[in-house]
């Protein structure tokens, strides 16, 4: 440094040289390394200036776009990036051009010129995608990728994203960045609805080596990004936690930059104090030479002490009012949060009591049509009465699937449906499936292929109901929407560790579905189009409750389609594996035949359901007696002993669960099954506090009802 201010002639690789010391000093956190790096790159500066050289100029003027981005100073950071682009003109270096515009896009952005900035990051990265090195594509696309995520340009945020990602893995540096674009891509796929895709980000950061928790900021973008999956998952009781949480990092960080300003605006405060104290000395030691001067230096000493302290006093006032300011906000969003949780919640509650209500009022009348339907066609008819009888079963059929469909749906968006692990044969499920959909759903005389893979074990562990379900509404799709076509059915298997995972593909040669269709496929309550309802029918669930089956299920589904050339859906169970366990056969029911007079007591408050119950239950030899409403039921109860008591649940007077508590007080032996039309998922809890053994939904299987009695028979005394 002696040497530069005595300007002695010094080389180009000299000055490069003393340019990497002085981006050492700069890039360092004290203020002494600043301050020393700082006057070395002043003094280099002048030099190239004398030296007439371009390419030197640039180079020192880079460092001083580095300085300024650092003190986010955009007066000599727009000086520098001006200068060289003119500097550029002569050098020719596109790498180097590349990278001055990505300078020119930070100088917008702190500008707050948005377009312009994003279009200098578009330039920037195309210059540096064809002349720059690999590492230059990191801040290149992350730069893009978040501009386009605050333009709510999902697509295009998702694809600067990915190539940010893609250059770090390649060159293994700024991998601390990771973190940041996992929450870019995270937040892009929610508000794109790929949930998956979300959810796979969300825990490639929490496994990221460089994510650490205790960083408030990150950690409130971090769990604001996770309420954001569960807000799209409609879980809105774990989307409001963490919104909380990340309101409480948020504030957290506000209290650490507010600690931050005061420690830096109090050691700011100390370090002039010491420069002041410092011009005390060397006034003093002037005053020896000049004592003329004496009057005017102490003077401007003062004048200096005051205005640092008047600074200080204004900064500790700003800060102050900020923090207050955020904890106002804060507060008013956790008010916000409270009272919009407790709407959900209230929202929910009013979605289950009303389908409760619509179940029963739906379900009660069509018990009475199924069942004088089973009692009519135990009688003789004439083909034109025996053809009729068919259309009301088929029309009755018809709406109880429309109407399970529905409550099914509600009990998949509360979050009560639970998976349950039984043992069953996966090839004969499918098989009896495909059987019955042939036998009941084939009647525009489709082909049929199957293809069962035999490597598939023989029993597995899972939610036997949950699959079937899942496959019937697929094949039911399958013939439908095929007329005189094929349909073709292939399952697989493979093995991972403790785990089968079955995949199976159901392809058709139907009417396909479009691209745009395919985007609402998934959607409640939606068909494609207003000309399918009309020739197919239906009210667009089936796809909706399969999805949400599927995810319950933690496997996976996927749909490929083509307009007018037919539709393929993959499914994937994961299953567990089953060894060591006797293979289960089809066709092993029991059959059962009631030996001994066996006494049933009907709790029924519909006269006409009470009526053709308790014919169907007569028929099969049972004797049987009726009570209109939960009074009736007790004292009956109290004064016979019957071998099972079947229990409407909505009764006037005294309803079944009021009933049950105090037969169950009585006598805790007697089973009572519950004959109703309420949901048994959303009615659980009430079900199991009363003792309430079995339930029966309207309208009741004729079988069902006989096999049920047959189970809980106690002989009379």
């Amino acid at each position: 440094m002696n040497a530069l201010t005595q300007d002695e002639a010094i080389s180009k690789d000299s000055v490069q040289k003393l340019l990497e010391e002085c981006t050492s000093y700069i890039v360092r956190p004290e203020k002494e390394y600043k301050e020393k790096g700082i006057n070395l790159l002043n003094l280099l500066e002048n030099l190239v200036k004398q030296m007439e050289d371009p390419y030197l100029e640039f180079l020192v003027n880079k460092n001083k776009i580095i300085f300024a981005v650092s003190n986010r100073d955009p007066v000599n950071l727009e000086k520098y990036v001006t200068r060289n682009f003119e500097l550029l003109k002569r050098i020719d270096d596109k790498r180097e051009l590349g990278l001055n515009y990505e300078a020119l896009g930070l100088l917008r952005w702190l500008q707050g010129k948005q377009e312009e900035k994003l279009q200098a990051y578009i330039k920037a990265e195309e210059l540096l995608r064809e002349f720059g090195k690999p590492e230059d594509l990191i801040d290149a696309n992350f730069n893009l990728a978040l501009s386009f995520l605050k333009e709510k340009a999902w697509k295009k945020s998702i694809t600067y994203g990915v190539a940010s990602i893609n250059a770090i893995q390649e060159v293994g540096l700024k991998k601390t960045q990771l973190k940041h674009l996992n929450i870019i891509l995270a937040t892009a796929y929610l508000n794109q609805g790929k949930i998956k895709e979300a959810k796979e980000r969300i825990q490639v950061i929490e496994n990221d080596p460089f994510y650490y928790s205790d960083v408030a900021y990150f950690s409130g973008k971090f769990n604001a990004v996770k309420g954001l999956y569960y807000d799209k998952q409609k879980a809105y009781e774990k989307a409001a936690y963490y919104y909380g949480v990340s309101s409480a990092d948020y504030a957290r960080f506000a209290e650490e930059k507010s600690k931050e300003v005061s420690s830096f605006l109090a050691l700011e405060n100390t370090l002039k104090l010491q420069e002041a104290e410092n011009q005390k000395i060397r006034v003093e030691n002037e005053l020896n030479k000049e004592r003329l001067r004496s009057v005017k230096y102490i003077f401007i000493l003062c004048v200096i002490t005051i205005i640092v302290l008047i600074v200080f006093g204004v900064n500790q006032f700003k800060a102050s009012r900020y923090k207050s300011k955020v904890n106002q906000e804060l507060s008013k969003n956790y008010e916000a949060l409270v009272v919009a949780n407790k709407k959900v919640d209230e929202a929910l509650q009013a979605k289950s009591n009303f389908m409760d209500a619509v179940t029963h009022e739906l379900l009660t009348p069509l018990n009475t049509i199924k069942g004088v339907s089973f009692l009519l066609q135990k009688k003789e008819r004439s083909k034109a009465e025996a053809h009729q009888m068919k259309l009301i079963n088929v029309s009755s059929d018809y709406l109880l699937s429309m109407i399970d469909s529905v409550i099914h749906l509600n009990s998949l968006d509360r979050g009560k449906e639970q998976v349950k692990k039984e043992l069953f044969n996966f090839k004969f499920l499918l098989n009896d499936l495909l059987n019955s959909s042939l036998l009941t759903k084939n009647k525009h005389d489709n082909k049929v292929h199957s293809d069962i893979d035999v490597n598939i074990p023989d029993i597995v562990l899972g939610d036997m109901l949950k699959v079937s379900q899942v496959i019937t509404h697929l094949l039911d799709n399958a013939f439908k929407f095929t007329e005189q076509g094929d349909i073709y059915i292939k399952a697989g298997a493979k093995f991972e560790r403790n785990k089968v995972v079955v995949s199976c593909e159901i392809k058709d040669t139907g009417i396909g579905i479009s691209e745009e269709e395919k985007g609402s496929i998934f959607t409640n309550f939606s068909q494609g189009s207003v000309a399918v309802n009309r020739l197919y029918g239906g009210v667009g669930l089936g796809l909706s409750i399969v999805k949400k089956i599927i995810d319950l299920l933690e496997g996976e589904i996927r749909v490929d389609s083509e307009k007018h050339k037919g539709t393929t859906v993959f499914v994937c169970f994961i299953f567990d594996k089953a060894e060591g366990i006797e293979e289960i056969l089809p066709g092993s029911k029991e059959v059962v035949h009631p030996e001994e007079k066996i006494n049933v007591l009907l709790v029924e408050d519909n006269k006409v359901n009470q009526l053709i119950t308790e014919k169907i239950i007569t028929n099969y030899g049972f004797r049987c007696d009726s009570a209109n409403d939960g009074e009736e039921a007790v004292a009956l109860a109290a004064k016979n002993e019957y071998a099972l008591i079947l229990m409407d649940v909505m009764m006037p007077k005294m309803d079944g669960f009021e009933a049950t508590k105090h037969i169950k007080g009585n006598n805790k032996d007697i089973p009572v099954v519950a004959l109703t039309a309420l949901s048994e998922e959303l009615n659980k809890k009430k079900f199991n506090e009363v003792g309430i053994e079995e339930v029966l939904n309207k309208p009741v299987n004729p079988e069902k009802l006989y096999q049920t009695i047959v189970k809980y028979k106690r002989s009379m005394s």
